[in-house]
């Protein structure tokens, strides 16, 4: 037996091995979404909210971030769930007005983030207003008429994906409060070069045979308007407030918690058996079977209105105890929702939204503390660059070693100097750039300044005057960084 939620994120996993498994957290987040976008679902938690997902997945080249979300997007087809092709804010607007409930993916943010002053200027305003569902208007356009959407009269996601120095970009220039109704999630990952995430043409098949009854039953979903009513959650705000993330960071995680939480309610009450004829279940069956779960777990779901457009469906969650430290420490997240799935959900999503390291971070972060080892452990201040990539790197190579230094130094770890060694000039790395020592000094080696070598240009007599580990001496000054 199958939930929705369940369903969604194996679909996932299983189409994109290599990401989910660097991102675990993020099939979760998307099954959400889906739901959220198929019923039109509203959220009457600590405010009143559409449940308008605006998800940016940053990262490096290859990290597989996009071909994760055109895999989600397949989902869609032919559930009457438009997409809407990434054009100028005007031609969006146009295709948003005759569409009305539709998804637009923003693959390339490099030309978001390069035109913001430019032609794309208009976008994130429009985006703003249609987080909230409100009226868009646009008064001239390319069709030589005005176009107006009313608001709550369409329904709209937005997915993102690209680098991080693009997002940087876009939230210097961002209007006022599109940062905080952005979802962004930090990925890392690596193309699995000449390998396939499943060689068995049994585990595709069983892909296809999922991907078709999600299909189904959010084509289903279309047909409903859905509001989850949920429960406050103060142990939730308590953990939050103590948080170490900027006031719009907790705000993003305060509004999507609670639209991840109606999300996986709604997708825990849907239920399928994988060989069931999935033609056979309609719109009744499938009602009858969230009533039917959500007595189990103590929800209720109640149709209000029934019409030829659409069913108005509330579903009620029970107010939650605040659990022990115990019992929240491991939540399994597989099969119905389990006791406390709400602090697993917020822990999950606080997880998602820390910054991630890249393997080349991750190779950065063990070579300062290499570095660090060194210095506790008594080792010179100042050692020659052949020293540094035997001793500290362990590599005689030095094509790696120089391009660790360039690192370093670049992100002030270190400094790279020159000292006159048996005559010939060499480079030494200084390992604590903050020491009261020669090389440290922003008068090292200035004839005019130094006292040391006052009046000496010689570059050989200087050095051997001034060794950059000499302690410093009463002029000295630290270097800007």
């Amino acid at each position: 037996m199958f939930t929705l939620e369940k369903a969604i994120t194996e679909y996932l996993r299983l189409s994109r091995l290599s990401f989910c498994n660097s991102n675990p957290n993020v099939p979760v987040i998307f099954s959400a979404a889906a739901v959220a976008l198929a019923s039109r679902m509203w959220i009457d938690g600590s405010d009143y909210w559409p449940g308008t997902f605006y998800i940016a997945l940053i990262g490096t080249p290859g990290t597989g971030k996009t071909t994760f979300v055109e895999k989600f997007l397949l989902l869609f087809s032919g559930t009457g769930i438009h997409n809407i092709p990434t054009g100028s804010p005007e031609a969006m607007v146009i295709d948003l007005n005759e569409k009305r409930h539709a998804y637009i993916f923003f693959d390339e943010l490099s030309r978001l983030s390069r035109n913001m002053d430019g032609y794309m200027a208009p976008f994130l305003p429009t985006l703003n207003m249609a987080y909230y569902l409100g009226e868009i208007g646009q008064l001239r356009t390319d069709k030589k008429k005005s176009v107006v959407i009313p608001a709550g009269s369409y329904f709209l996601h937005v997915y993102f994906t690209g680098l991080k120095d693009d997002w940087a970009t876009i939230e210097r220039k961002a209007p006022g409060g599109f940062v905080r109704r952005t979802l962004v999630i930090p990925v890392v990952g690596e193309i699995p070069f000449f390998r396939k995430d499943h060689k068995d043409p049994h585990v595709r098949n069983y892909i296809s045979q999922l991907a078709a009854r999600i299909r189904h039953i959010l084509k289903l979903l279309t047909k409903l308007d859905l509001e989850v009513v949920l429960p406050e959650f103060p142990h939730l705000g308590d953990e939050l407030s103590k948080a170490n993330l900027d006031p719009e960071k907790k705000i993003m995680v305060h509004e999507y918690t609670q639209k991840i939480l109606a999300g996986r309610v709604v997708a825990n009450l849907i239920t399928f058996d994988i060989g069931e004829d999935f033609t056979q279940l309609d719109l009744n069956e499938l009602l009858h079977r969230m009533e039917k779960n959500g007595e189990k777990m103590n929800i209720e779901v109640k149709v209000v209105e029934s019409t030829q457009e659409s069913v108005i469906v509330k579903v009620y969650v029970p107010e939650v105890e605040n659990p022990d430290e115990d019992s929240s420490k491991e939540i399994p997240l597989d099969g119905f929702l389990p006791p406390h799935y709400e602090v697993a959900t917020f822990r999950q999503l606080m997880e998602a939204v820390k910054p991630r390291l890249s393997a080349p971070d991750q190779i950065t972060l063990k070579n300062i503390e290499r570095i660090e080892n060194w210095l506790r452990g008594g080792g010179d201040v100042v050692i020659s660059i052949t020293k540094f990539g035997r001793e500290i790197l362990h590599t005689g190579n030095p094509t790696y070693y120089q391009a660790v230094l360039d690192v370093l130094e670049r992100t002030g770890y270190i400094r790279i100097v020159d000292y006159a060694y048996k005559g010939r000039p060499a480079q030494y790395v200084v390992l604590d750039p903050k020491a009261r020592i020669c090389a440290n000094c922003a008068h090292y080696r200035d004839p005019k300044e130094c006292p040391l070598i006052k009046d000496v240009f010689d570059f050989k007599e200087a050095a051997t005057k001034v060794p950059p580990w000499k302690a410093a001496c009463e002029k000295f000054e630290e270097v800007e960084e």
